[in-house]
């Protein structure tokens, strides 16, 4: 029995050293949600549904944060091949389908972009590593765990000028995919202030060539989607709206009787929710009209369905993707976590887990700003 248990650990190891103590984390959080979300129809005795947004796009996130790692490996060896043509088919399968998922994916792939600038690939000298090394006092082992690192990434030096070009082909690539993330945020309000913030933050990274503490981004995210969740709750229990905030085209009082009505069903089932599917028929305004079948809250949706339960799991999905993003250098770990945070966001104000490509993106981006480089520590 111990044998076993030691040949399992053994071989969870390599895995969980790629992964970091964050991508454990958010794999477990991930499979912790997809549990209850298969659970919560045997507790509320309803069919399961395979289909569901709430079991496929997690596991699409899943799936687009390994995507993301690998995608930035082949970057940072100078390989335009698998990064061009997943990124670019992104953009076309999100530009026609709901604005606002086209708008969300949009500010994503921003952020891809500019993380991807930060780890534009960097001159390998492997005798010149070996040097430093010598030079602080480090033993012979080191510089050769060194050499071996940079030869295992680069096992063949490219001439300055060859690399050069190379460089420029991907730094004009990257900008390229920041400008039609641009055009795409186009298409919704709620995410072009969320890009202005983010353009802020993008511009402060590169000026000041750092970003501040894991520790400070983390608890701004955490605060910053809590408090967008209560004040969402809160406008969702009021009677009415003012007038100012009904005539947005964001927040149209239509999105008012929709989130007090999924507050209605939570209050029937608050732990655990009434059931995936529910929502719909138990809201007058979302089965008797096209295009507002859902509650347009992730927030809402799933405490009414899932219930407090699944809210806490949701979170843990989400604290999960912000370490991940941030468990590498200040400066991706700031752009990558606000974008992620922004996401995170614009999702309680929206229905954006019924569009896989959101999730597709939202991966790659955390993914790829999590996955560590030994080159560039």
């Amino acid at each position: 029995m111990r044998q076993s248990a030691r040949v399992v650990l053994e071989s969870v190891s390599p895995l969980r050293k790629r992964l970091g103590p964050a991508g454990v984390f958010f794999v477990l959080s991930v499979a912790l949600w997809t549990l209850w979300v298969l659970a919560s129809p045997v507790i509320s005795h309803r069919p399961p549904s395979f289909s569901s947004p709430y079991l496929l796009s997690p596991l699409v996130l899943l799936a687009g944060a390994v995507a993301g790692g690998l995608l930035v490996d082949r970057w940072r060896n100078c390989s335009l091949r698998e990064p061009v043509p997943v990124l670019l088919a992104i953009a076309a399968f999100a530009a026609p389908v709901y604005a606002n998922a086209s708008a969300a994916v949009g500010v994503l792939l921003v952020a891809i972009a500019a993380v991807a600038l930060l780890d534009l690939p960097r001159p390998m000298d492997i005798a010149g590593m070996a040097r430093t090394s010598e030079i602080v006092g480090a033993a012979p082992a080191a510089s050769a765990t060194a050499a071996n690192e940079a030869s295992r990434h680069f096992p063949v030096r490219v001439p300055r000028s060859i690399r050069q070009m190379g460089e420029s082909r991907q730094a004009a690539f990257a900008m390229g995919v920041g400008v039609i993330g641009i055009l795409l945020a186009f298409g919704s309000q709620a995410s072009l202030l969320l890009l202005a913030a983010l353009l802020v933050t993008i511009s402060v990274v590169y000026r000041v060539r750092t970003g501040p503490s894991r520790a400070i981004t983390l608890a701004t995210g955490l605060v910053l989607v809590a408090f967008a969740a209560v004040t969402v709750a809160i406008l969702g229990s009021r009677e009415s709206w003012p007038a100012w905030l009904s005539q947005s085209d964001s927040l149209s009082s239509a999105r008012h009787t929709l989130w007090n009505d999924a507050l209605s069903l939570w209050k029937q089932n608050p732990l655990v929710g009434s059931g995936h599917g529910t929502f719909t028929p138990s809201s007058e305004l979302a089965s008797t009209t096209p295009g507002l079948e859902a509650t347009h809250s992730l927030v809402l949706q799933v405490l009414a369905e899932l219930g407090i339960i699944g809210l806490v799991l949701l979170a843990a999905v989400f604290a999960g993707g912000l370490l991940l993003a941030t468990q590498t250098g200040r400066d991706r770990g700031a752009i990558s976590g606000a974008a992620w945070t922004f996401l995170a966001i614009h999702s309680t104000i929206d229905h954006l887990e019924d569009f896989p490509v959101v999730a597709l993106t939202a991966g790659i981006l955390i993914g790829w700003s999590g996955r560590h480089d030994p080159l560039h520590q």
